[in-house]
């Protein structure tokens, strides 16, 4: 679990950027305000909230200033049946409000506590917590998370540059192979990117994979070469001056600056490391 005042005090990157977690993910706003950008959708976000987001599902969030919440990464694993796609729940019942902050209270007393069976009271709680959310989420009559044929589309090519970049099948990416592979036209692929997300298809996929190098730069000891063939760019030389532009310093002075410490691990079996 980690404080959302604390990312964004010292890594705001790690929300501000387009990213995407390998485990599901939850997300709970107390104060502040801002919106997401999300499978092919944008959505405010005002408190209380709370973002169910799946694993490998690229998102960024956009704050007017300072927020307060925590980022909870949880593990399929000890909390199973999860949805498979995203949720956004706001204006909850006071009960219901109660219920998920207890859990969440206790999550993270837990976690700390350091005490005998910690690891499973976790997992209890989360999932006590996660069928809280269920239960509010029907309750509330929330709709699918992509309503429209535009949103469905834009999901589905975010959805596809994150296989891509999983599976590690890329190989210098455009606009035009992930239109094909959707049986439209890069205009229009475009055109509804920008519709439903405020940015256009090539945009997208340029700050996504760039986002996913400085993610590799941080966490990993890869060198930069490997980094860029790995993101489909064929030029080491290419990858350096695209990264320059879009990130503002090169790839070596990202990966040696100091390590965010708003990045903790939780040490649970129901959490996963951040």
């Amino acid at each position: 679990m980690s404080s959302l005042a604390a990312i964004q005090s010292t890594g705001n990157w790690r929300l501000a950027s387009l990213h995407a977690e390998d485990v599901p993910v939850l997300f709970s706003l107390t104060r502040g305000q801002g919106r997401v950008i999300l499978s092919g959708r944008t959505r405010g976000l005002t408190p209380p909230s709370y973002l169910f987001v799946p694993a490998h599902h690229a998102m960024r969030f956009e704050f007017s200033g300072p927020v307060f919440g925590t980022k909870l990464r949880l593990d399929p694993a000890s909390v199973p049946e999860l949805p498979s796609e995203p949720r956004l729940l706001r204006s909850l019942a006071a009960q219901d409000q109660r219920t998920l902050t207890h859990h969440l209270n206790q999550i993270e007393e837990e976690r700390t506590a350091a005490r005998k069976g910690a690891d499973r009271a976790v997992a209890a709680h989360a999932n006590l917590l996660c069928i809280a959310l269920d239960r509010a989420y029907e309750a509330s009559g929330a709709p699918s998370w992509t309503e429209t044929k535009s949103q469905q589309l834009s999901a589905r090519f975010m959805a596809l540059v994150e296989e891509d970049i999983a599976n590690g099948t890329l190989d210098g990416p455009s606009v035009g192979d992930y239109a094909d592979r959707l049986g439209i036209t890069a205009t229009h692929l475009t055109r509804v990117c920008q519709a439903e997300t405020g940015q256009g298809a090539s945009s997208y996929l340029q700050d996504r994979l760039l986002s996913e190098a400085r993610r590799r730069l941080k966490e990993t000891r890869q060198p930069v070469n490997s980094i860029a063939r790995q993101l489909g760019y064929r030029s080491a030389a290419y990858f350096t001056r695209a990264f320059g532009a879009r990130m503002g310093e090169t790839p070596s002075a990202a990966r040696n600056a100091t390590t965010d410490p708003a990045a903790p691990n939780t040490g649970t079996k129901a959490l996963r490391p951040h």
